[in-house]
């Protein structure tokens, strides 16, 4: 067999794809030309060629497009169960690996005592419901799957499955309720081969307690309905939580029974969930309606920082369809702790139990608002009329990196070489060697999202360090803990970004200590631990938007 994925050319011979062929003696060949997922919906160009004796034939050339002949695989996992509204459900899961949507072909037989039936339906959802279902009745299921739109084959059948019903149908064979609420049963009731008829049918609760015929119902010949109104909570007998409602053919009681569970408050909403929304920057709490009561509900929420003693705040929710609420939070990189109970919209009943807490977890937000403050040090070599500039900064703190920090990026510009970006890591620390007449700089803070937008810049410039601004510093202590720094400045046509302050123990290497000061401030308390019996250096920088200017140095307190 040679095959060509079809051309609007005419193909050359020497572009067809040659597979081989197994012949039985029966006259039959069976050529597998493999085919790419990728390639299903093309058309395939394909003609066998024959050797017998010596002499070669020819089919016919013929066009084949591969998703057209594709067979699925059977259905999987079949299954049947009678729902709360009496009906048969016969439900079962795709093949896997399938390029397209399946339709699905299902073949059941009933057989029970009064009557026996078989039905073939094609659907394209994976379940199907049958009606008038009988007690004592037994189903056998099978389905098979083919391509929804367009040619295909038929999957083989699944594998048969057979269901038998119960001598009584309860349905629905459970009901969870909470106080005030009307709920009904129905039933269908078999006895020696023959179905009660519904007008015979009597209920009882707890074997003990008939119930009065008015709250009956016949629905159909053989379907028999009982309503219980306002419902009081159930009273617990020993292990028995619930009330055991039996459907009876007049004196006589199948040991079949419904539950019937009246409960004071409702169960607690499920699958509660609480995040920081990415971007927006809200906490967004969701939760699931509880199973049980079917009433509408209302909602109760409460978040608060996680703790030992979490100060809880509370949003109610009277809208019985929402299932989320979202809230601002001063916090974006803390952990908080959600809660969420319902109760009856009409205001029967109780509060449920809080459902189980639910937590944030903390996660990068957006990019962090800022990147850090800098300073630096520098160590000049007179000879080389080169300088190494170390820049120094703080790690940035989560309400500003939103809410961690990968790394940090320091961004150069100069006039000969341009703009060039060098990344260091986590480090706090970074050294360059300045040898233009200007280098500006930029640390950026960069998190899982992105990096900084707004970033603070510094120009190191020769001609800048000259231009003194600062006419007088003054330092005065006031305690042990702090000093009064104060300063005069005369007129520049500069623009004046802000103050450096440099503090440090004079004649001494230890740290240099450091802040920012805005430009329009002339005196500031700086805190810090100073010792009374030593000197101190304290340098004062003008920070121009063209480069660092001249500081103003003293190298003691000011007397007076």
């Amino acid at each position: 067999l040679e095959v060509l994925e079809e051309s609007p050319l005419l193909p050359q011979k020497s572009s067809f794809q040659i597979v081989q062929c197994n012949c039985s003696v029966h006259e039959c060949c069976e050529c597998h030309v493999p085919v790419p997922t990728v390639k299903i919906n093309y058309t395939l160009l394909m003609y066998l060629k024959i050797t017998s004796g010596g002499v070669i034939f020819h089919s016919p050339p013929m066009s084949v497009q591969p998703i057209n002949v594709v067979k699925p695989d059977p259905p999987l996992g079949l299954c049947m169960k009678i729902t709360d509204t009496g009906n048969l459900k016969i439900s079962w899961s795709s093949p896997a690996l399938v390029p397209f949507q399946l339709q699905y072909q299902v073949k059941y037989s009933e057989n029970s005592t009064k009557n026996m039936r078989k039905a073939d339906e094609t659907v394209s959802a994976t379940s199907l419901l049958v009606d008038s279902v009988l007690p004592g009745s037994s189903y056998e299921v099978q389905v098979r799957s083919k391509r929804l739109d367009g040619p295909g084959i038929w999957s083989d059948w699944s594998t048969p499955l057979t269901f038998t019903t119960q001598d009584v149908i309860y349905f629905p064979p459970k009901i969870l309720t909470t106080v005030g609420s009307n709920v009904s049963f129905h039933c269908i009731y078999k006895n020696e081969n023959k179905i009660v008829s519904s007008k015979k049918i009597v209920w009882w609760m707890n074997l003990a307690e008939k119930i009065p015929q008015s709250q009956y119902d016949v629905v159909g010949d053989h379907v028999s309905k009982v309503t219980f109104p306002n419902l009081n909570a159930t009273k617990p007998r020993g292990k028995f939580t619930y009330d055991a409602v039996y459907c009876c053919n007049e004196h006589e009681c199948h040991h079949r029974y419904a539950e019937l569970y009246v409960i004071v408050k409702p169960l607690p909403p499920s699958s509660v969930k609480a995040e920081i929304t990415v971007k927006i920057g809200l906490l967004k709490i969701s939760w699931e309606k509880p199973v049980f009561p079917e009433n509408n509900l209302q909602f109760q929420i409460r978040y608060g920082l996680s703790g030992k003693k979490v100060q809880w705040k509370v949003f109610e929710v009277y809208d019985a369809k929402l299932k989320s609420a979202s809230f601002p939070v001063p916090d974006l990189c803390a952990v908080y702790a959600v809660q969420v109970r319902c109760k009856r919209l009409d205001g029967l009943g109780y509060w449920s139990n809080w459902s189980t807490p639910a937590y944030t977890i903390v996660t990068d937000i957006k990019v962090p608002i800022r990147g850090p403050e800098f300073w630096r040090i520098i160590n000049e070599d007179n000879t080389k009329k080169e300088r190494n500039v170390t820049l120094l900064w703080k790690p940035l703190m989560k309400n500003d990196s939103l809410c961690s920090v990968r790394r940090y990026v320091v961004k150069h510009h100069t006039s000969r070489n341009g703009t060039w970006s060098e990344d260091v890591g986590n480090h706090t620390k970074f050294t360059f060697l300045w040898t233009e007449q200007a280098h500006s700089v930029t640390v950026l803070a960069v998190n899982s999202i992105g990096a900084s937008s707004a970033n603070f810049n510094l120009t190191f410039s020769w001609p800048m360090s000259k231009v003194n601004i600062v006419q007088s510093l003054s330092a005065y202590p006031l305690n042990s803990s702090c000093v009064i720094l104060s300063w005069m400045l005369s007129p520049s046509d500069y623009n004046l970004m802000y103050f450096i302050l440099e503090w440090k123990i004079l004649h001494e290497d230890n740290e240099i200590k450091w802040l920012r000061i805005p430009s329009s401030v002339k005196k500031y308390y700086v805190h810090d631990h100073f010792i009374p019996i030593e000197k101190y250096q304290f340098s004062l920088y003008p920070i121009f938007m063209e480069g660092v200017g001249k500081p103003k140095i003293i190298d003691s307190f000011t007397q007076g």
